[in-house]
């Protein structure tokens, strides 16, 4: 590829390896087999990735990482060299995930690149780029946001994220909940349905 956002990407060059500091595990969801109603509930579409915690910390260093607070940064260098466009102090939470030729989520491809040297890693990235689906921003700007409730959070999100990197992209998410319902129908293309309530502080654990 010799054009496009990609041109130019250092996919040969990496940081320094930080030394992985986090304050705390992200926050998951608890299974339910129906969707909560009400107009406090906020629904967003759960596709089948990997969840992503992406840093751009305050010294310039980047961090992906996963649910378990693994390392993936070498897997996904697309989202390490996006890191830098977020503001210094910035932490987003979200959904890796690669599309396959129908624009469907592809896990297996997900699985893969956890198999691939960390030299060849770039060129596989741009055949395939993945996208970090962002449906959080616990840190902005050096602010911790977590004690916000999460329609303010998402407000945040929705003034600085969009158009900011072709690989970090808005998760869509609705109050509507025949739409909500209408997403179930997808399965099994999607994996579910995520409701959060719009006044909810971030809370690590399920």
């Amino acid at each position: 590829m010799d054009s496009g956002p990609w041109q130019g990407f250092p996919f040969d060059w990496y940081p320094p390896a930080p030394v992985l500091v986090f304050p705390f595990p992200p926050m998951l969801a608890a299974l339910k087999h129906s969707l909560p109603i009400g107009d406090q509930w906020l629904y967003e579409p759960k596709l089948d990735g990997f969840r992503g915690l992406l840093r751009h910390g305050t010294n310039g260093h980047v961090q992906v990482l996963s649910r378990n607070l693994r390392d993936l940064a070498p897997s996904f260098p697309e989202l390490v060299q996006a890191a830098p466009s977020l503001p210094a102090g910035t932490l987003l939470d979200g959904e890796i995930v690669i599309a396959d030729e129908s624009g469907h989520a592809d896990f297996g491809a997900l699985q893969q690149r956890l198999t691939v040297a960390r030299r060849t890693a770039g060129q596989v990235a741009l055949q395939r780029p993945a996208v970090l689906l962002v449906f959080d921003v616990l840190e902005l700007g050096g602010v911790p946001l977590t004690e916000l409730p999460l329609r303010n959070r998402r407000k945040r999100l929705e003034d600085f994220l969009p158009g900011l990197h072709p690989s970090l992209q808005l998760m869509t998410q609705t109050r509507d909940l025949a739409l909500a319902q209408q997403w179930l129908a997808l399965l099994p293309a999607l994996e579910g349905v995520v409701a959060k309530k719009s006044d909810g502080h971030y809370a690590p654990g399920r």
